[in-house]
């Protein structure tokens, strides 16, 4: 029992010093509030072949779901495995903080990356974004989450 305190952070360390990282790589983020914490994103990386569905890079806990925060703590870890260079897109669902074309965390990563990226926004709420534009259009704006489709 002594030792497993020593052996979990080495092999933490162990597997962030021998990680490759894939070539061309997708940058993935998705931030939920976890009840006791304030926000928690989980941040993988994506890329063929060994890396096809994804490796966790972290899931560290962070102040705001702002899109600055989201984007800083993202780059660190991509930093911390030494993955930047490998990075050609982002992906991400279309909430302001991370589509923001000012303040979002994609503006924001792309600037700290100091790349341009393509931007894929997940599908179901790129899907969402369309159906909200059509009720707009139709029935007028609305507010409240009750409202059904």
């Amino acid at each position: 029992m002594k030792n497993v305190s020593r052996v979990t952070p080495l092999y933490g360390i162990v597997a962030k010093a021998s990680f490759a990282a894939p070539k061309y790589a997708t940058l993935h983020w998705d931030g939920k509030i976890v009840p006791g914490d304030t926000e928690r994103p989980a941040v993988l990386i994506a890329g063929l072949p060994d890396h096809k569905e994804g490796k966790l890079l972290g899931v560290p806990l962070i102040p705001d779901g702002s899109g600055t925060t989201q984007a800083s703590v993202t780059h660190a870890l991509t930093h911390e495995w030494n993955v930047e260079n490998s990075i050609v897109g982002l992906v991400f669902d279309t909430t302001a903080s991370n589509s923001g074309w000012k303040n979002g965390a994609c503006v924001k990563l792309e600037t700290l990356l100091r790349k341009r990226v393509f931007y894929f926004a997940c599908r179901h709420h790129v899907m969402e974004r369309i159906l909200c534009a059509v009720w707009q259009e139709l029935f007028g704006e609305t507010s409240s989450p009750d409202t059904r489709i």
